[in-house]
């Protein structure tokens, strides 16, 4: 793999990773072990490299309509989830919940000084983990 695709690679799974955390911000830890950089060393120069490209990554995708980056469920989802949303409902049902993200957790969660939540899931389903 060249570098310049590695870096690519290594900047969407970050912001991914991002997307999937119930993290406020991007930092060094979003960015991926590569399975070929298992050393400490090469994971920091990694780091180092993509966190700029993840940053103006990110920047991008907050501003859909005028950023040149795809814009899909993942990153609406999570800026809507920044924005500490309430949701006004007496109950709220999270189905599948084996399945869940952090982000979709923490929103849930968030709801629960004014909603009663319901989780239903099944372990032996989980898809994830």
């Amino acid at each position: 793999m060249s570098l310049s695709r590695a870096v690519s690679y290594a900047t969407l799974r970050t912001i991914t990773r991002l997307c999937h955390s119930a993290d406020p911000a991007l930092t060094g830890h979003h960015v991926p072990r590569l399975r070929s950089r298992k050393d400490a060393g090469h994971h920091r120069e990694l780091t180092a490299l993509v966190m700029p490209f993840a940053h103006n990554a990110w920047v991008d995708l907050q501003n859909p309509d005028a950023g040149s980056m795809r814009f899909d469920r993942d990153h609406y989802l999570k800026i809507w989830a920044l924005t500490q949303p309430r949701i006004p409902a007496d109950f709220l049902l999270l189905d599948e919940a084996q399945d869940t993200d952090r982000v979709v957790e923490q929103v849930f969660n968030a709801q629960r000084d004014h909603a009663q939540p319901v989780m239903v899931g099944d372990s032996t389903q989980a898809i994830y983990r």
